[in-house]
């Protein structure tokens, strides 16, 4: 910005070729002419189309649909639904705009108006960590609404001067739940961007709930943290959670194969929670053995025991049991004991469901 104080200047005003001038503090401001890109990112391309589809969809309504989306409408005037306070709610900006969130979510377009909006939960957490090893929220609050899902907008990393660039943010996934409160958002980050996260860079994250029935979204968290080291938002070093894997686990003898595992400590408590598929290849014993791999810090675990339910594959012939399944670690040994106590066993089986354990 270049100010003139040029007597020959004092009465330009307006935009001659790349030059915008205007008056300020008694003097002519001359400003460069901002040109615009005119390009489209392919996530910009695909909402802009399917905008485009949602507002010709409309015009298909019958009358009896359009009157019912317009009493809806007037309803519903709210801010939240509109984004100008005092702007007109009309049938078509509504069906438009709940339509469009819908679409974020894979829901197919609503043709007829919704009986009832249901308000959407305000995004309530604990933590946050964005580092380049994991961009992870804790503590995260589920909807109340059984409907709602989460949608998650981010920007890639920023310079530490920027101080807004919600513009820059995009969807990069929605979510029905948490894994347990933990919402791990490194890999769809990763897969939107293609880079890593960067340490000092500024991050703008959009939260929020979305009833995928009505469209409707009453409430937004806005997220602006600059990646770390290591550390969380509250000054936090992450600590990993009591779980073991598919790809920690191995047949521990000749006789068994880990097909899928996912056992895990529920945080400060005693109930374990896990599904682990295996499958007895020879012999007679009603069970198998799974070794566990030294990458695995098992003493989080330690050494417990619950009885669960079971289920075998063989077709047609559906078997169901009481196993007994101890997770051992020792001297010599780390491994998942899963053993037959009660019921038909299958040498193809499945073990799951929420337990108390003993030690």
């Amino acid at each position: 910005m270049k100010a003139l104080p040029s007597i020959a200047f004092n009465e330009f005003k307006g935009t001659a070729g790349d030059v915008t001038a205007r008056k300020t503090g008694g003097r002519t401001v001359l400003n460069g002419r901002a040109q615009h890109s005119h390009i489209k990112t392919p996530k910009q391309s695909e909402r802009r189309a399917s905008f485009g589809y949602i507002t010709k969809q409309f015009k298909q309504l019958t009358a009896q649909q359009q009157i019912a989306w317009q009493k809806l409408a007037e309803a519903h005037r709210e801010r939240a639904l509109v984004g100008a306070e005092g702007v007109p709610l009309t049938a078509h900006n509504l069906f438009v705009c709940l339509n469009a969130n819908r679409s974020l979510v894979g829901v197919p377009l609503a043709l007829d108006a919704p009986e009832q909006i249901h308000g959407s939960d305000a995004i309530a957490f604990d933590d946050i960590w964005i580092t380049p090893d994991r961009i992870m929220i804790s503590g995260l609050r589920d909807a109340d609404n059984p409907n709602a899902r989460l949608v998650v907008k981010m920007s890639p990393g920023q310079g530490p001067g920027v101080s807004k660039a919600w513009d820059k943010a995009v969807i990069v996934g929605d979510f029905a739940t948490s894994d347990w409160g933990d919402l791990d958002l490194l890999e769809v980050y990763t897969k939107s961007f293609g880079i890593d996260v960067i340490p000092g860079h500024k991050y703008f994250l959009e939260l929020y709930w979305i009833d995928e029935f009505s469209g409707y979204v009453s409430s937004k968290t806005y997220i602006c943290f600059p990646a770390t080291e290591g550390e969380s938002a509250h000054g936090q070093t992450f600590s990993p959670r009591a779980r073991i894997q598919s790809n920690e686990v191995t047949g521990g003898n000749s006789y068994s194969e880990a097909i899928s595992c996912d056992y895990e400590l529920a945080v400060g408590s005693k109930i374990s929670v896990n599904e682990i598929e295996a499958r007895k290849t020879s012999g007679f014993s009603a069970g198998v053995y799974l070794k566990v791999n030294e990458s695995v810090d098992i003493e989080r675990i330690g050494s417990v025991r619950s009885y669960q339910w079971a289920r075998g594959f063989e077709d047609n012939d559906i078997k169901f049991g009481v196993f007994f399944c101890e997770v051992y670690h020792g001297t010599s040994s780390r491994d998942i004991q899963l053993a037959g106590r009660g019921g038909l066993f299958q040498d193809h089986f499945i073990t799951f469901g929420t337990y108390m354990v003993t030690n």
